[in-house]
């Protein structure tokens, strides 16, 4: 299977941006929440490749509301393309 570069350059570009807005926000997000942060339509495809991928974290809100949440925690990767300043940007001013 032949993946189109400007495909994968994207989707890197996609995880960088919602990786840094979770990150940068804190806390749990809805798809459509990160949705409407982001500015893209339909993220949900792109936070699950995230979480295949280590990139984030899914939490289920409990058994009878099946709400899933999202977020990053200490065990997350980084993904490709953000740097270091991107993270010392992204946190919080008084943290660091």
């Amino acid at each position: 299977m032949h993946t189109d570069t400007s495909e994968v350059l994207v989707n890197e570009g996609l995880n960088a941006r919602v990786w840094l807005h979770m990150l940068r926000e804190g806390g749990r997000w809805s798809a459509a929440e990160l949705s409407r942060a982001c500015g893209y339509a339909d993220v949900q495809g792109v936070l699950s490749s995230m979480k295949k991928r280590g990139f984030a974290v899914s939490y289920e809100k409990s058994e009878a509301e099946r709400r899933t949440t999202w977020g990053i925690n200490a065990s997350c990767k980084v993904p490709r393309g953000v740097t270091v300043q991107d993270i010392i940007d992204a946190i919080p001013k008084g943290i660091m």
